[in-house]
């Protein structure tokens, strides 16, 4: 298997198909120190949650490779996003790794820089508050001129899409949000633009907005390479048993 320079690969796991005795082939895959890290996790299923991540990235990494899962070393770097360490037998590959209540997301693409991010569509009250806190002037603004009935689920969309921005970038939350914003039209088209300080332009990201099965939402932001825009290509995994094309609806998207 292989990623084109024209494609963005997205493996998905829904943590309900992971049966529980695969966890403890999972572990066998991982450093000691990843497993130290996903004990520290208080609730069973977030340990579990760790586990399935990094065993995901790792067999996705092999797929494209074709060595033993269990011989990757990572690092990250100073803002600590994942970065192979070794081997060095994907240099071209930008990986990224998202997870929520539920489900795991590898995106993976060649020669770009990629960002991913998820939530659950749960039902709950939108954060004012926290829109307040991290949301542009011109965010806050939409968000608030939206029908009573799609708030949540656009404040959802603007969350992951800011996510997949600072992830794409690598430097996390040291990125103001406030200080680039996204739109989406009714024509479904996304924005992107950027105050000054941070020396950007939307014209250098191409981004997505997904739905994926069981009511999750997925926020896409690539580096732009080319004219054409990337192909998704999307598969629901259970790592070391079973990959399927998994079928997904995009519900926003950059030009």
């Amino acid at each position: 298997m292989s990623v084109r320079s024209d494609e963005i690969h997205l493996s998905v796991v829904f943590q309900e198909d992971v049966p529980e005795p695969a966890l403890n082939r999972y572990r066998a895959l991982l450093t000691a120190g990843e497993i130290a890290r996903a004990e520290r996790f208080v609730f069973e299923k977030h340990r579990s949650q760790q586990i399935i991540t990094r065993a995901l990235l790792r067999t996705v990494l092999s797929g494209y490779a074709g060595i033993d899962p269990g011989a990757w070393c990572f690092t990250t770097n100073p803002y600590g996003r994942p970065q192979i360490a070794a081997p060095n037998a994907l240099p071209e590959i930008s990986f990224n790794l998202a997870h929520t209540d539920g489900l795991v997301v590898c995106g993976c693409t060649r020669s770009a820089r990629l960002g991913v991010d998820a939530e659950h569509m749960h039902d709950r009250d939108v954060s004012l508050d926290l829109a307040a806190r991290y949301f542009s002037a011109e965010e806050r603004a939409q968000l608030q001129q939206a029908p009573a009935a799609e708030r949540r689920e656009r404040f959802l969309q603007y969350w992951t899409l800011k996510e997949s921005y600072i992830k794409a970038i690598g430097r996390g939350l040291s990125t103001p949000l406030d200080q680039f914003s996204f739109s989406i039209s009714p024509s479904r088209h996304i924005g992107l633009s950027f105050q000054r300080s941070l020396h950007d332009s939307g014209e250098n990201w191409r981004c997505w907005l997904l739905r994926l099965p069981h009511r999750y939402v997925l926020a896409l932001c690539a580096e732009r390479k080319g004219a054409s825009p990337p192909r998704i290509v999307a598969h629901r995994v259970i790592p070391l048993a079973r990959t399927e094309p998994l079928k997904f609806e995009i519900i926003a998207q950059s030009h």
